[in-house]
């Protein structure tokens, strides 16, 4: 190796088109191995992972390895079948960067463009929101005397959004709503630690997860994979659609059968956050059912 062990890893990760991590506790435990596993997400590298003893993964992890299939090591007997299967996912992944080319860096992402893509925002978004806040219902009133319930056993939180910074304005605006009316909303705002055990943590704590969609959303890796986590963890799902967007194979497998609030349209803002409260109370009302089910 040339260089210090960081620089030569990176330059592997960057020189690579796929990666393979070998999970264990100790690799998730790990701050150098969580360090290599998170650039090569951020470098959009495709992840291989490899199940080398039984884990208990952290959430940095969940939402990394979200809607991929491991290859099991962790069973000596199946060993040579395991060989097998990873050649196949190799074969498989660079298939795919083939078809799709050198993987590009989305700038919505970076770190070094968010801040500055949260404080801006197009001309047209802007104008948008100014129509909303000069809209005197567009934060509805709660009737007095109504309290909204708890959170469902073992969550912190009634929603958590899922969505590109491109939307950020509007969804501040949701948020907001939701909050006065007494909803516990999950806000990245204040993050601690990274940003993938964050949002890991923000899916996993809440009840539902709202998804917030556009063409942005959906060309997003980052909110592929957490959109992708809150359908594993099962969280009930309210799709919004906050611009005209194609919906990619992916996306439309994990909406089929459920109806979105539209919010693309300014002319019907007040009433979609009316018809969001009724889906939103109509998920937690099911979860409620279930939870005394199984308390019985």
């Amino acid at each position: 190796m040339e260089g210090t062990l960081a620089s030569s890893m990176a330059k592997g990760i960057i020189n690579a088109a796929i990666v393979l991590t070998a999970l264990s506790d100790d690799y998730v435990q790990s701050d150098y191995c969580k360090q290599e596993a998170i650039l090569a997400n951020k470098m959009k590298r495709k992840i291989v992972p490899l199940k080398m003893a039984d884990y208990k993964p952290d959430g940095w992890l969940d939402l990394l390895i979200a809607g991929l299939k491991y290859v099991d090591f962790s069973s000596t007997q199946s060993f040579t079948g395991q060989l097998k299967k990873l050649e196949s996912e190799i074969e498989n992944r660079l298939e795919e960067v083939a078809a799709e080319g050198p993987p590009v860096e989305d700038e919505a992402n970076s770190d070094e463009t968010q801040d500055e893509r949260e404080t801006s925002g197009n001309s047209s978004e802007a104008e948008s929101m100014e129509d909303h806040n000069s809209d005197p219902m567009m934060t509805l009133r709660e009737p007095k005397g109504i309290r909204i319930k708890a959170p469902p056993d073992g969550c912190s939180h009634h929603i958590m959004i899922s969505y590109c910074y491109k939307q950020q304005k509007k969804v501040a605006k949701i948020r907001a709503h939701l909050n006065k009316v007494g909803y516990k909303v999950w806000s990245d705002e204040n993050m601690e630690g990274t940003l993938l055990s964050t949002k890991a943590r923000g899916i996993k704590n809440a009840a539902i997860v709202l998804i917030a969609l556009s063409d942005d959303y959906v060309q997003n890796y980052d909110c592929k994979k957490e959109a992708i986590l809150a359908k594993e963890k099962k969280r009930k799902i309210i799709p919004m659609k906050m611009a005209d967007y194609k919906p990619d194979p992916w996306l439309a497998l994990l909406i089929a059968g459920l109806s979105s609030v539209d919010f693309s349209s300014t002319q019907s803002f007040t009433g979609q956050l009316k018809k969001l409260k009724s889906k939103i109370e109509k998920g937690l009302e099911k979860l409620r059912e279930v939870e005394k089910k199984e308390s019985m």
